[in-house]
């Protein structure tokens, strides 16, 4: 039978031993905050260098598997150069040198004046698959998420079905959008299934190529809340962001500087030489 100055032994021990864990812990979450603050300072002062330094920094991290998907994605919208020209600007602006390089190129795949609509949606197909990833749970929930009734949810299937199926041109996708019955709200659905189902290929790609699905970004919304937002007739551009990449590139656009622009050789932001 254990005595109470035993039990009271044992819980002062249990007490004493739980105050070192939550010290080391407290150590641990300091170091790596340190580190956090230390990486950042170092990705914005190379960033507030040339361009060619800034260009050999992200050749030296090109071996980490979401920049070289970002660079391989980006080159096919602009030239490699342009996408990093817009990651060093959003470098300079706190995104880190990953994050930078991954935000230059899904922005540069957005087309300009389109709003919603297939180009659009394809474009935000990058962003989408750089979120967290698309399982046929989260699927489900974000055709869940579409408002509209049936007629909508039936344009998301349809549209995502495609996005997993035969390659299809977008001239035909645009026909196959405006046939849909439902109206506006059918066409907004069916663009938040085609860009989800086309993210879903696109990270199935990505996992093949570098073995794994790649870590989600912080500058890109849920693929839930992408279909909430297009659906109630969001841009797709900004849908396809979240709240901080948004905030981000609003931060950017306040000094003039239209990020997809620079990624796509439009416009060359005044970055030290």
């Amino acid at each position: 039978m254990v005595s109470l100055r035993g039990l009271t032994r044992g819980v002062r021990r249990a007490a004493r031993g739980a105050s070192r864990t939550a010290r080391r812990v407290g150590r641990q979450a300091e170091r790596q905050a340190r580190g956090v603050a230390r990486s950042a300072r170092g990705v914005a002062k190379v960033a507030a260098r040339s361009e060619k330094a800034f260009a050999a920094a992200v050749k030296k991290a090109s071996k980490d598997p979401v920049i070289r998907t970002a660079l391989k994605a980006g080159a096919k919208v602009a030239k490699q150069a342009n996408i990093i020209r817009a990651a060093q600007v959003l470098a300079q602006n706190g995104a880190s040198l990953r994050e930078s390089v991954r935000l230059a190129s899904t922005v540069a795949s957005f087309v300009p004046g389109i709003g919603t609509g297939v180009s659009a949606a394809l474009g935000a197909a990058e962003a989408v698959a750089s979120g967290k990833k698309l399982s046929d749970v989260v699927l489900a929930a974000a055709r869940n998420a579409i408002p509209g009734g049936a007629a909508s949810q039936a344009a998301f299937d349809f549209a995502n079905g495609l996005a997993h199926g035969e390659k299809i041109g977008t001239a035909a996708l645009k026909s196959a959008r405006a046939h849909l019955p439902g109206g506006r709200a059918a066409q907004a659905a069916f663009d938040a299934g085609l860009a989800i189902g086309k993210g879903k290929s696109l990270q199935a790609a990505a996992a093949e190529a570098v073995g794994r699905v790649l870590p989600a970004s912080p500058y890109v919304a849920t693929a839930v809340g992408f279909a909430k937002s297009v659906a109630s007739g969001a841009k797709i551009q900004d849908a396809a962001l979240s709240a901080a990449g948004n905030q981000l590139l609003s931060r950017v656009e306040k000094k003039g500087i239209d990020i997809a622009k620079v990624a796509r050789g439009k416009q060359k932001p005044p970055l030290p030489k």
